[in-house]
């Protein structure tokens, strides 16, 4: 990706969200991480696959605090939310905007969101900050990339295209509603 690809412009970033099933106990990231040293065996929690960013941020979570958490890495984030509602999974790491009707549904309670501010589409969610552990910060971005070797005129084109649709607040509004 960073030979193959010029990157032209951010459009935006989103944050994941850490929940729980409603069977766990834990209303915060510091006591889900007590409820899980209090348990006999590990701990399973699921992403949306292997070397997503709820892989590296579950795994984040285990080393920094010393936790015996299992990862169940699924094909996608839509088998793993099932999982999760149906109790097979404790706790996911997944991306915020689709999981917001199951939040709101009560089908799962979310602890934290991993960005440093708080997110629009969810402002009742602490930060993982807030919540004292800043090195669960990661967000996923969207932005827009172009082969290698585009010629910079078109290149400049683009991005100032893009910047263009950033400064329509209608735009922006809306990107604020799909989180």
């Amino acid at each position: 990706p960073l030979k193959s690809f010029v990157h032209v412009s951010l459009v935006a970033t989103v944050p994941d969200v850490i929940m729980v099933h409603p069977s766990v106990p834990a209303k915060n990231l510091k006591e889900l991480a007590s409820w899980i040293r209090e348990q006999k065996n590990p701990v399973n929690y699921g992403s949306g696959g292997i070397g997503s960013i709820g892989h590296i941020l579950g795994e984040t979570f285990k080393k920094e605090l010393g936790l015996r958490i299992e990862h169940v890495g699924y094909k996608g984030s839509a088998p793993m939310i099932t999982d999760l509602m149906g109790g097979t999974l404790s706790f996911s790491i997944d991306t915020l905007p689709q999981n917001v009707p199951h939040m709101k549904g009560g089908k799962l309670r979310a602890l934290a969101v991993t960005s440093r501010a708080r997110a629009a589409i969810a402002p009742e969610l602490p930060t993982v900050v807030e919540e004292g552990m800043p090195f669960l910060v990661a967000e996923n971005f969207i932005g827009v990339s172009a082969p290698a070797g585009m010629p910079e005129a078109a290149m400049r084109r683009l991005h100032a295209a893009v910047q263009d649709s950033l400064d329509d607040a209608n735009f922006v509004k809306r990107l604020g509603e799909l989180g």
